[in-house]
């Protein structure tokens, strides 16, 4: 029994030596980690990625137990919680732009925004109370002593992109989150002058050296993410 536990065990290892568990947010699932997961497959065909989703802070736990080799999360709050324990590193490798989406027939379209407190005049589209853009937008207009109307919540990105081209309403969305064929039905104006950029960090634990593949899906997540950025400062 010993020597086949032993055996089992080497085999387990050497599937794991070609595995890359990468826990994520959803929303970075979704969307940022797609041209990453395509890079890695068309370079190592042989090395398998598991993405699983994890949102929170006590997350952490599945980089101490082994569950996962890398996290990927939102900076800020989050962040500045694991960076106080001494077994994470952190590193931010990603910031996005908050940008506004309308309609290409819109009004503002055209004329664009001359300040943040245009928005509150218009109905909006929003994902729910808890994401880090909402609360941002809705500190911004309180501070303004403004009102504003949110017509619709919906959770899933893709569903408010539709429901703004539909004509129900505008959001503001991250830039990482717009896909060229997303131009076709809407227009995107930049808000960096009044909101700041959100920050992804990437979690790993110090004490456990990373493997080849993940070695390997780290160096081209980041390569994927610089040239999404490239990108986006040209549109």
């Amino acid at each position: 029994g010993g020597f086949l536990e032993s055996v089992d065990a080497m085999t387990q290892g050497a599937r794991d030596r070609r595995q890359v568990t990468v826990a994520s947010i959803p929303i970075f699932i979704s969307h940022g980690l797609v041209p990453a997961v395509g890079a890695f497959r068309a370079a190592f065909p042989d090395w398998q990625v598991s993405i699983i989703t994890a949102g929170n802070p006590s997350m952490a736990n599945l980089l101490r137990e082994g569950v996962a080799d890398l996290w990927l999360t939102i900076g800020g709050t989050a962040g500045n919680r694991l960076r106080e324990s001494s077994d994470i590193a952190m590193e931010t490798f990603y910031e996005s732009d908050r940008v506004l989406i309308v309609p290409n027939n819109h009004t503002l379209a055209t004329r664009g925004l001359t300040s943040l407190t245009d928005l509150a005049q218009i109905p909006l589209i929003a994902r729910g109370p808890d994401t880090p853009t909402r609360q941002l937008l809705e500190d911004e207009f309180e501070r303004a002593g403004v009102d504003y109307r949110i017509v619709l919540e919906v959770d899933d990105m893709d569903a408010v992109k539709r429901y703004v081209a539909y004509g129900l309403g505008v959001s503001v969305v991250l830039e990482s989150m717009i896909e060229p064929e997303d131009l076709r039905t809407l227009s995107v104006i930049s808000l960096a002058r009044w909101l700041p950029p959100l920050q992804m960090s990437m979690a790993t634990l110090r004490s456990r050296p990373l493997s080849e593949p993940a070695c390997r899906f780290i160096e081209i997540l980041k390569d994927t993410v610089r040239r999404k950025a490239a990108v986006g400062a040209t549109r």
